[in-house]
């Protein structure tokens, strides 16, 4: 029984120091976390801008490999067409078939909104617009998605991603 409640309390102890190590959800045990000012939002605003620049950059040189560089190893993204990939290297095979099935496809986003939860976690909705799709039948032109950007090691990248279609209605 004795063996039992220290190997229990070992478990706990280790499940503790990772979770305040955690960069993800140690502010939830840090004394002391970062104050969310206006001046803090602007810099994480220009640092989460160039990030999503090496993405726009990556899609349009066809970089499969730098693309799944922008998602945490353990990154998971649900996209149009219940589309879902786990892991960094699922999402790598992911672009790399969307790639060569669709190469003139392009993809731009506009009006970004972005929620800061913590400082080393936002959320981030925008449109997507797609073009240059040679599938048939061909996908629709837009959509909208949602991302999780978290801050590890001093790097934003994406852990949860969601897209989804939306139809050009005439009044939008």
């Amino acid at each position: 029984m004795k063996v039992k409640i220290v190997v229990l309390a070992g478990i706990v102890s280790v499940a503790i120091a990772a979770i305040s190590l955690n960069p993800r959800i140690g502010y939830l045990y840090n004394d002391t976390p970062q104050k969310l000012t206006s001046s803090l939002k602007k810099k994480i605003n220009k640092e989460i801008d160039f990030m999503v620049k090496e993405w726009d950059k990556a899609a349009e040189n066809k970089d499969a490999i730098a693309l799944s560089r922008l998602y945490t190893e353990d990154a998971d993204i649900i996209h149009y067409d219940d589309v879902h990939h786990s892991g960094r290297e699922s999402i790598r095979r992911h672009f790399e078939n969307q790639i060569a099935n669709d190469p003139k496809l392009k993809k731009s986003f506009t009006n970004h909104n972005r929620v800061f939860i913590t400082p080393e976690i936002v959320v981030e909705t925008a449109k997507s617009h797609i073009t240059g799709s040679l599938l048939k039948p061909a996908p629709p032109t837009r959509g909208r998605y949602t991302a999780t950007y978290v801050k590890t090691e001093g790097r934003w990248l994406i852990l949860y991603e969601r897209a989804w279609w939306t139809w050009p209605f005439k009044y939008d």
